[in-house]
């Protein structure tokens, strides 16, 4: 069993639902394995430590999935991406910042480009806890890629 959940900060087994549950199962022989968490990286940020569970955790690399955008006035922006389809074209397209007055943010939540034209668009939507869903969004809008633009707090 592999379990991407688990407690903020190490709690004590008797208190953890995780290591409790993970405990069970391992009696009745079901090997479980557990995310060490996405709290770090700090000496006290672990979680999912309990002695019956494998706690596996990723680490940085210096690997980047780099894109450029190219703007209207041929200024270049140095991005990351994880995926770009390859039949996708490289034509200039209409850059959209559906913001609205009162947010100052371009959410791009459900509902949020309702009243906007993204389609065949490039859509610049600011930082959000939910990228995937904003993708998902921008797509059923009929936008033609995303931007996800990031402070310096949200990172990369």
């Amino acid at each position: 069993m592999s379990l991407s959940l688990g407690p903020a900060h190490a709690l004590p087994y008797y208190k953890d639902n995780v290591a409790i549950g993970a405990f069970t199962a391992m009696q009745k022989g079901i090997f479980v394995s557990c995310a060490a968490g996405n709290y770090g990286p700090n000496s006290t940020s672990l979680s999912n430590e309990a002695p019956c569970v494998l706690t596996v955790g990723a680490s940085t690399n210096d690997v980047r999935f780099r894109t450029t955008v190219v703007l209207g006035n041929k200024k270049l922006l140095h991005g990351e991406s994880l995926y770009q389809p390859k039949d996708f074209d490289r034509k200039l397209r209409p850059l959209v910042y559906p913001v609205k007055d009162e947010e100052r943010l371009a959410q791009c939540n459900e509902g949020s480009l309702d009243h906007i034209d993204v389609k065949g668009k490039l859509v610049l939507c600011d930082v959000s806890d939910d990228p995937i869903a904003m993708g998902m969004v921008v797509k059923n809008a009929g936008g033609a890629a995303m931007i996800v633009a990031n402070d310096i707090a949200s990172g990369c």
